[in-house]
């Protein structure tokens, strides 16, 4: 699959054993900062389904919704 942004929850992220998780360590050292990564699909659904993290919007992909 492609990429996917997401923002780590700092304060879930710190029980996480980070071997545990596809997320590489560098990109799971942001999110444990509360930062935003944009890691592998893969990665980032698992990180999700856990509730370490949230979805982030991108920009670039804006449907436009004028009602």
């Amino acid at each position: 699959g492609g990429n996917m942004k997401i923002k780590g929850r700092e304060n879930k992220l710190h029980r996480v054993n980070p071997n545990s998780v596809l997320c590489d360590a560098d990109s799971f050292g942001k999110l444990k900062e509360g930062q935003i990564v944009d890691i592998d699909e893969e990665a980032a659904s698992q990180l999700l389904d856990m509730g370490m993290a949230e979805k982030v919007k991108s920009n670039n992909k804006q449907k436009k919704e004028s009602k």
